[in-house]
């Protein structure tokens, strides 16, 4: 085979034309072979641990801010909306989790202003959310 030839073979229409004689192959080769390109997607996985962090989340242990994380995502599979959401938004049980570690002692408490400020937040995103 030629350079040419190589630069112009379609691997992924070789393994389409060999599908009825290596069924299993041909799908894993498909697979493998449809693989991303681009690092976005993996990039954006990556840094979505610092676009979750909000007020509360910031007192959370590391633990429990990966827990929160995982339920969300977990939650929106079971609704089968995970395309639809993102898992910046934060979840009910966040602020009980919160609560959890500083009565353990483990996080710290919000101050006054903080918990105003948190309230004020999620007052402008409720009135958001009934506009649209």
């Amino acid at each position: 085979m030629s350079a040419e030839e190589y630069m112009k073979f379609d691997i992924l229409a070789w393994w389409k034309g060999k599908e009825s004689q290596f069924p299993i192959l041909s799908a894993m080769a498909r697979d493998l072979l449809t693989v991303q390109a681009s690092t976005v997607a993996s990039e954006s996985a990556f840094s979505l641990s610092g676009r979750v962090l909000s007020l509360r989340r910031t007192r959370l242990t590391l633990t429990s801010v990966e827990m929160c994380i995982c339920l969300k995502d977990h939650l929106d599979a079971v609704d089968r909306i995970q395309d639809s959401t993102n898992l910046e938004d934060e979840i009910i049980i966040e602020p009980q989790v919160h609560e959890e570690e500083v009565a353990e002692g483990l996080s710290s408490g919000l101050s006054d202003e903080e918990l105003a400020y948190d309230a004020s937040i999620r007052l402008n995103n409720s009135s958001g959310e009934n506009e649209m």
